[in-house]
């Protein structure tokens, strides 16, 4: 047992400070075995003493079912008793409950109003979220600029996502004047934190040369980190670079599987390019069957030219059993007046 464990013994019969560390050691196996049996135990001791940060954690264990069984009802009383002691965690947890109908009925007013206390304690979770309701209107007024502000003040204490928005606004002047040199800023910020959406669009503006000088090298870098962090517009942009020869040399075995790994996480234009690939036989051998699966994915959420491809399979029976043209006709009348 170590020496910090001793002190957080000898203090936790009283001090629920200390008991809230001893739960915590114990849930982590800091300094003894590991048992969330115990952790569990000593968090409700210190949370049922008024310690908010305990408290929070006790929501969030019923919340996510960890520890202990799942219980929305607990986890909205323990955020509401951390919330109502000034916990910026459990005021912001509470605003997520709120906006999403997690335990609670959803109220996105409500859910504004707890963002917006943590926000001014300074969380930046919360100034997120907060900047994200006066983008969308949720829970309060449409106001960009004040959108802006709150992106802001998150992205100024690192905040990853927080950066992506704040380049988003700069890029397309959203509540504030458009600059296209501070938001390539923001996105690489965001990137170099790991944020995958940012590595996929830092990728796409040195492929495309917006905002940022043309550069294939750093395009196919950030696209490359994107997709290993499983980003799957990043899978396809790239798989769209070894089809074509963009920045790295021809290979469409590579931009097959690059589409294949898109396609699975249903970006619909990585579907149809599936479809295209197995039709072709582009890095994969070519079968006619697949492509109609693929094309009839892609058409299913709406792509026109799959739609289109489908229509010419049925047609042609390429892939799948031939219709007539008015047979095919009679289909799309029936669907128009389901659809009507």
């Amino acid at each position: 047992m170590s020496k910090d464990l001793e002190i957080n013994n000898e203090g936790a019969e009283n001090d629920e400070v200390a008991q809230y560390n001893l739960g915590n050691n114990y849930q982590n196996g800091i300094g003894v075995e590991k048992d969330e049996t115990k952790a569990f135990e000593y968090y409700k001791i210190s949370a049922e003493k008024g310690y908010n940060i305990a408290q929070n954690t006790l929501g969030r264990l019923y919340e996510n079912g960890k520890i202990i069984e799942k219980d929305l009802g607990k986890a909205i009383y323990w955020y509401n008793q951390a919330a109502e002691n000034e916990n910026e965690r459990a005021q912001f947890n509470l605003g997520r409950c709120y906006q999403n109908g997690i335990g609670v009925e959803k109220d996105e007013i409500k859910a504004f109003e707890y963002y917006k206390k943590s926000a001014e304690k300074e969380f930046e979770n919360a100034q997120f979220q907060l900047g994200g309701c006066y983008m969308l209107g949720i829970g309060v007024e449409k106001d960009e600029t004040k959108a802006f502000e709150y992106f802001k003040k998150s992205a100024e204490k690192e905040y990853d996502v927080a950066q992506f928005n704040l380049a988003e606004c700069y890029r397309l002047g959203m509540g504030v004047e458009k600059d296209e040199i501070k938001a390539c800023e923001y996105y690489k910020k965001s990137a170099e934190k790991g944020y995958n959406v940012a590595q996929n669009t830092l990728g796409y503006l040195y492929l495309n040369g917006q905002c940022i000088e043309k550069d294939l090298e750093k395009a196919i870098y950030w696209l490359n980190k994107a997709a290993e962090n499983r980003n799957e517009l990043a899978q396809y942009n790239l798989g769209n670079c070894y089809q074509d020869g963009i920045g790295v040399e021809k290979d469409e075995i590579k931009a097959f599987e690059l589409f294949k790994k898109s396609a699975e996480k249903g970006y619909v234009n990585a579907q149809f390019q599936l479809g295209e690939c197995y039709m072709l036989g582009m890095g994969i051998e070519k079968d006619e069957v697949k492509a109609f699966e693929f094309y009839k994915i892609a058409a299913d959420v709406g792509d026109n030219i799959a739609q289109c491809n489908l229509g010419y399979c049925y047609i042609s029976g390429i892939g799948v059993k031939k219709m007539s043209l008015k047979l095919l006709n009679v289909i799309k009348y029936l669907l128009m007046v389901e659809m009507n």
